[in-house]
C-alpha cells in the first residue's frame, strides 16, 4: 500500500535526479553495421500486433537499437500502449534514438506523475537520459519538488531507496 507508493516515488526522484545530472552533450556512438531497416520495421510492426505484453515488449527492445527516424516514428505509435511495460519500452527506446522531437512526449505526463503508471513513468525518465536538453530540466524539477513536498509533508521515509535518493539534494540545488 502506501509503503510501496513511497518506495515508487523515491524511485522516481533518484530517476530524475539523475537526468537532471546528466551532461546535456550527447556521448558519441560507434560505428555499426548496415541494418536492414525495412526488414526490421516490418518484423517490428508484425510484432507489435500480439496480446502478449512481453512479446510487444520484446520487438521494441528488439528494434531500439537501429537509430532511423522511420523507427523512431514507428515506435512512438506505442506510447499509448496499455501495458505500462511496453509504455517503458518504449520510452526507453525513444531515447535510444536520440531524436530530440519525441523529448515532450516523454516528458508530458511527469505534469501528472501521480496519476500515471510508475513502471511507464521509469521508462520514460530513463528515455529523457538519452535526451538530455536544458529545457527538460525545469519539468524535472518540478516532478522533484512535488514528490519531495509530498513526502516531506506525510513525514514518512522515503523507502527502501531513501538512501540512494541523497542525490535529490543535488538536484534540487539544480532546480
Amino acid at each position: 500500500g502506501l509503503e510501496r507508493i513511497q518506495d515508487m516515488r523515491s524511485m522516481l526522484v533518484v530517476l530524475v535526479a539523475a537526468a537532471l545530472l546528466l551532461p546535456l552533450t550527447a556521448i558519441g556512438q560507434d560505428e555499426e553495421e548496415p541494418v536492414d531497416v525495412k526488414a526490421k520495421l516490418k518484423a517490428f510492426k508484425e510484432a507489435m500486433k500480439s496480446k502478449d505484453a512481453s512479446a510487444r515488449t520484446a520487438a521494441v527492445q528488439e528494434i531500439a537499437p537501429v537509430k532511423d527516424k522511420t523507427v523512431a516514428k514507428e515506435i512512438s505509435k506505442h506510447l499509448k500502449d496499455k501495458d505500462p511495460g511496453v509504455r517503458a519500452a518504449v520510452g526507453r527506446a525513444l531515447g535510444t534514438q536520440g531524436d530530440q522531437k519525441y523529448r515532450g512526449k516523454l516528458l508530458a505526463p511527469m505534469k501528472d506523475f501521480d496519476k500515471g503508471d510508475p513502471k511507464a513513468l521509469v521508462g520514460y525518465l530513463e528515455g529523457l537520459e538519452g535526451l538530455p536538453h536544458k529545457s527538460s530540466i525545469d519539468p524535472l524539477c518540478d516532478m522533484i519538488k512535488k514528490v519531495m513536498y509530498r513526502e516531506r509533508a506525510t513525514e514518512k521515509p522515503l523507502g527502501i531507496v531513501g538512501t540512494k535518493a541523497a542525490a535529490t539534494d543535488e538536484a534540487m540545488a539544480a532546480c
